[in-house]
């Protein structure tokens, strides 16, 4: 999980044409706001946005393959 913290942090950091010096910060905003979300939603508000991720996810594959197949028109 930390390393996830870490890269979402520095991804941030290169959208937001941030220093790398600001991953640290970020990194503890980010983990303060999930502990907070966590604590005042509880399990239920977290297993719902799991599944949401999950879908969104699986979408995008989705459709990435799809389009992926119809540019080089077919599996053949």
């Amino acid at each position: 999980m930390s390393l996830l913290v870490y890269l979402s942090s520095k991804a941030m950091v290169v959208i937001l044409a941030l220093d790398e010096q600001w991953i640290p910060l970020i990194a503890l905003i980010a983990g303060f706001a999930v502990v907070v979300y966590v604590s005042l939603g509880g399990f239920r508000a977290v297993v719902i946005t799991d599944l949401v991720q999950t879908v969104l996810l699986f979408g995008g594959a989705l459709l990435v393959i799809v389009t992926v197949t119809i540019n080089i028109r077919g599996f053949g």
